[in-house]
């Protein structure tokens, strides 16, 4: 069995008997990678096991796929998961798979790291790459008040421009859009007259 494949929700057994000994390799070997105590970690994943044959659920969304079979049982408020195997489980799920998420954040960083932006601080490209990878691709879903207010806050609201840098102020003075707007969710408060 490949190490990952201990977590797939079909190779789960039901029988208790079989689940004493299921995948306990395969858990140590994880536990070992991601630096956790191998034992209490396979102790964890014993009982797990064992709880997920007892949920009523858990045979209801076993057919589901591995992540969100995870997903539910991480988010489940009635479903005591251990600590050390939640931490086991979180850091196999955001884990990528192949290369292609490392090659998209190269991608994006040559994007950004042009001959026009040479000049760009790490922490200023780390700040771009950031954006980029991690928002929405809908744009009207983007939380700019919030990336902006942080911007803001980290002392970044410097232009060589001081015409917009003014109606920027202009446009927070006359009330046509809050600056302490820091809803995440891509809504924004705008104020029309």
């Amino acid at each position: 069995m490949d190490v990952y494949e201990v977590l797939h929700p079909g190779k789960i057994p039901e029988s208790e008997a079989l689940q004493y000994h299921h995948g306990i390799s395969q858990i140590a070997e994880l536990s070992n990678i991601v630096g956790l105590d191998i034992s209490e970690t396979a102790d964890e994943w014993r009982k797990l096991q064992q709880k997920l044959t007892e949920h009523h659920k858990s045979c209801a969304i076993r057919t589901e796929k591995t992540k969100d079979f995870w997903r539910y049982y991480l988010n489940e408020n009635d479903f005591e998961l251990g600590n050390k195997i939640r931490k086991l489980i979180l850091a196999v799920m955001v884990t990528p798979i192949g290369s292609a998420d490392a090659e998209r954040g190269f991608s994006t960083l040559l994007h950004i790291w042009s001959k026009r932006r040479a000049r760009l601080t790490r922490e200023h490209l780390e700040m771009h790459l950031r954006i980029r990878l991690n928002s929405n691709k809908d744009i009207t879903k983007f939380p700019a008040f919030y990336y902006a207010k942080k911007w803001k806050e980290a002392n970044l609201m410097l232009t060589d421009d001081p015409v917009n840098r003014r109606s920027l102020e202009i446009q927070v003075q006359d009330g046509l859009f809050d600056e302490n707007d820091d809803n995440t969710d891509g809504s924004h408060k705008v104020y029309l007259d």
